[in-house]
């Protein structure tokens, strides 16, 4: 199938910069161009490239326009894009399903000054490119990529709305709010690599390890299985670490807590 890529202007730490304060720190109505802790979209670059391809892939013919649209847009406090205005375009077509992917984004994360979420205006590139540039590796239906340190995308749960037949037994992989590691995949990833830093790996253990599961109702993870291995010790330790994990938020559809499939990378390099 073919397939649309994003990418971020040098990543989301560049678009929100250092602090820039207020007298008061916590104006409710003022807009910041310049935050303490940037936005970010849920799981980072690689799920908001997934999520984009998701959300957009019908809407473009196959001899779409290469290049890139540059984006004004303003991330509420409660992480919903209120606007988005494009500074940079290419054509009618990619301008207008760049608004539309970005208008319709899930919650991301918000800007926060002084510990308080605040509104932030960012700016943000999205790469139309042509879709040879992207291997997939799908879940469950997984074919390994060649190469330990493949670049990968991952299909990840997007916020998606609609009403559906609530079924408490039913796994999802599109809902109205996805599952969330305690603290947000910024404290997830943290928590990988605080794990990591004390296991031993070679040459041989280097690239990215996929693993999938189920994030439950009750926010346990079951059905933990490696997709796309790397080596025997670095399946076995980024199966470890998932199998230890604490407990997540639940994602949700029409307000019900529902069973949600789910995948991440485990990034491992030689440290010894």
């Amino acid at each position: 199938m073919k397939r649309l890529l994003f990418t971020l202007i040098a990543g989301f730490c560049a678009f929100a910069l250092s602090a820039q304060p207020n007298k008061n720190g916590t104006d409710t109505g003022k807009i910041y161009s310049r935050v303490s802790q940037s936005p970010s979209f849920p799981g980072g670059n690689e799920l908001f490239n997934n999520y984009a391809d998701k959300a957009i892939v019908n809407r473009l013919k196959a001899n779409y326009k290469y290049g890139l649209v540059v984006a004004e847009i303003l991330i509420e406090k409660n992480g919903k894009i209120s606007r988005a205005k494009i500074l940079q375009g290419l054509n009618a077509e990619d301008d207008t399903t760049a608004v539309i992917l970005l208008k319709n984004s899930p919650p991301w994360r918000p800007g926060y000054n002084n510990g308080q979420p605040v509104r932030t205006l960012a700016q943000i590139g999205i790469r139309f490119r042509d879709p040879m540039f992207a291997r997939i590796v799908r879940v469950p239906d997984v074919h390994l990529s060649p190469g330990h340190d493949a670049d990968v995308v991952i299909d990840e749960p997007v916020g998606v709305p609609g009403p559906d037949t609530y079924d408490p037994t039913k796994i999802y992989t599109s809902v109205e709010r996805v599952p969330q590691f305690p603290g947000g995949m910024v404290k997830f990833y943290e928590y990988i690599n605080e794990n990591l830093k004390n296991e031993k790996f070679t040459e041989e253990d280097q690239g990215k390890v996929i693993v999938s599961f189920v994030v439950e109702r009750d926010g346990r993870l079951t059905g933990i299985k490696v997709v796309r291995s790397v080596s025997a010790a670095a399946d076995a330790i980024a199966l470890k670490i998932l199998k230890k994990s604490p407990k997540w938020e639940p994602g949700t559809q029409n307000g019900h807590p529902v069973r949600v499939a789910y995948s991440v990378p485990v990034n491992t390099k030689p440290n010894n």
